[in-house]
């Protein structure tokens, strides 16, 4: 398996492709897309991560994230944490850029805040967070994505969600006014 193949020869497969597209003998555009979407294939925990090493190598810019954005956001299903946590990280940093799909992420995180791994559902969060300190328009589909953790047995995780929609929800439609 190419994986094992990487840790007799140090990296040898990852270097390779990474080489090959650098030099344009195969497309990197595609390459991104493969490797990220290999976390959706219903490989072992091994053979996914692999991939997301070989989309870490490559380095993707601003620019192809923005172009692979829907594998991405495909990625997020992943039944493996490390590709999900990868993922979020690069969301995070790709939440800020103008042709980022907002609402198609919030969209997902439903799924995400529901998830039974601590580290998804905090990244989940800061995602969302981010979002809603950039684009107050969010803010309301953010409060309602939010909803999912309040199940979640942790309390801290509870308590910055609890954070996060106090500082995003309109508080004043909420509150009683005897006037």
């Amino acid at each position: 398996e190419i994986h094992w193949a990487n840790k007799r020869h140090h990296n040898f497969w990852i270097n390779t492709l990474c080489n090959a597209a650098e030099s344009g003998r195969i497309d990197r555009t595609r390459l991104l897309r493969e490797s990220i979407l290999i976390s959706v294939r219903n490989l072992d925990k091994l053979q996914t991560g692999w991939g997301i090493n070989l989309f870490q190598e490559l380095k993707p810019t601003v620019e192809e994230l923005i172009i692979i954005q829907q594998e991405l956001l495909t990625a997020l299903t992943s039944p493996q944490s490390k590709a999900v946590n990868s993922i979020l990280t690069i969301l995070k940093k790709l939440s800020q850029e103008k042709d980022f799909d907002r609402e198609e992420f919030i969209r997902t995180t439903p799924m995400l805040l529901s998830s039974e791994v601590k580290s998804i559902v905090t990244s989940t969060m800061s995602v969302l967070d981010a979002i809603g300190k950039k684009y107050k328009d969010s803010r309301k589909d953010i409060c309602q994505s939010l909803v999912n953790v309040f199940m979640c047995k942790d309390e801290t995780v509870q308590t910055k969600a609890a954070t996060l929609f106090l500082n995003y929800a309109d508080i004043g439609r909420f509150l009683y006014t005897s006037d």
